[in-house]
């Protein structure tokens, strides 16, 4: 890798996350003329670092050839730190899932030990991965979607929220020692809103908000293509703002947080609740807590007509419609995605959702909005972060060669604008 200048680099760093990338659009996104772009283009392909993937469609004009990143420049990892388990991703250059496992987090009852513990287990999870994955591959470098709240600005993991026994700690750092590769830590939120922009429902979509309805609730917002992160990089906690329906305590201490009612702990919290008062339900079977009752059991209840079942998803999905409600208020998004285990419930919820929309919000904020339930799996939280890994490995590197340059022409070297 060090033998690509500092411009081919950016062009890496954009071909990673442009949804078709053509000469134009890679010039629109690098700020760097057609000219310029053809012949580092040309350069990239002799290399064998890039190839074309195919045409645009033709409308009237001369179709554009669109480039893609060869599979073997390098690989990623991607790592998402759940409450019970890990699931990791390898990706290749082109963005394609090569090797994917999942591995338990047992954790000790003593919260101190926890960030040793999962910084251990990340470090021996990768480890396997790259020992087990079927040829030598070039690793660039690894993510690690982190949940609660991370100051991405000084990298720092403030909170683990529901994960406790996590404050002001810096995994990535810890694990950049173990491993000798360089890590690029996300917020799980962001991670997933990542992972939609380049592979799902978002792609091609340069606005849109993800809601990520998993042990809490997190909102991602993709502005222009880009994932806003705010002033530290904890935008998006939706999931603590007070909901009038909640009077339980949350994770962050406070009363009534909107998360304590909708995510999955909430949910299934609510169907426990209420079929221990006694409602008539086939869900009954769970009622004493002997056996665990879980999103598909109520799913599949709801499936088969059982009327509590089904007015209480309608009811949670009053609740997500309060939050999708705030956000269009305030963003006027055109698009929301909502991602996450809950998409199970895709057909009980939406029809509630935008009842509380055509109720709450100005019809005239409604005429170009669209709601989408993704078509969530339980590793896209991994991919998304190695997908952030893939960027950002070219990106920081890239950076850094414009840093050296600037340095040299500080004292008599190159100028800025001569080749790394």
């Amino acid at each position: 890798m060090s033998s690509f200048t500092s411009y081919e680099l950016r062009l890496l760093s954009a071909m990673v996350v442009l949804h078709q990338p053509t000469r134009t659009a890679l010039a629109e996104k690098t700020g760097l003329s057609l000219a310029r772009i053809s012949s580092f283009l040309t350069a990239l392909e002799r290399s064998g670092a890039v190839r074309k993937s195919g045409k645009t469609e033709s409308k009237g004009g001369r179709p554009s050839s669109i480039f893609e990143l060869h599979p073997d420049i390098g690989h990623t990892v991607g790592v998402a730190i759940h409450l019970k388990r890990l699931n990791i991703v390898m990706v290749d250059a082109s963005e394609q899932i090569v090797y994917e496992r999942d591995a338990p987090l047992d954790l000790s009852s003593d919260p101190a030990s926890h960030f040793n513990s999962i910084v251990e287990a990340v470090s021996r999870e990768v480890r396997h991965v790259l020992e087990e994955s079927v040829a030598p591959r070039r690793v660039l470098g690894v993510g690690l979607a982190l949940p609660g709240l991370l100051d991405t600005r000084r990298g720092f993991w403030l909170q683990g929220l529901q994960l406790s026994g996590i404050k002001h700690v810096n995994p990535a750092r810890e694990l950049e020692k173990r491993l000798s590769l360089p890590v690029f830590q996300e917020d799980i939120t962001r991670s997933l809103a990542c992972y939609e922009m380049l592979r799902g429902q978002g792609r091609g979509t340069p606005d849109f908000i993800l809601m990520h309805i998993d042990m809490g609730l997190g909102t991602a917002l993709v502005l222009h293509g880009e994932i806003y992160r705010g002033i530290h990089g904890v935008a998006g906690e939706l999931g603590h703002i007070p909901h009038p329906n909640s009077q339980y305590r949350c994770s962050c201490n406070n009363i009534g947080c909107l998360e304590t009612i909708v995510s999955t702990p909430g949910i299934l919290r609510m169907f426990q609740e209420r079929l221990q008062e006694g409602v008539r339900s086939t869900l009954q079977y769970y009622a004493n807590g002997g056996n665990r009752l879980t999103l598909e059991a109520i799913r599949d209840a709801a499936r088969d007509g059982d009327r509590f079942a089904r007015t209480t998803l309608y009811e949670i999905g009053h609740f997500i419609g309060d939050a999708c409600a705030i956000l269009i208020k305030l963003l006027n998004p055109g698009r929301i995605i909502i991602s996450g285990p809950v998409c199970i419930f895709r057909y009980f919820l939406n029809d509630a959702i935008y009842q509380v929309l055509s109720r709450q919000v100005f019809q005239e904020m409604l005429e170009d909005f669209k709601l989408s339930f993704a078509d969530y799996r339980l590793n896209q939280e991994a991919y998304g972060v190695a997908l952030f890994a893939l960027e950002s490995y070219f990106r920081s590197r890239a950076e850094s060669g414009t840093n050296r340059r600037a340095n040299q022409s500080s004292i008599g070297g190159r100028g800025a604008d001569s080749p790394a």
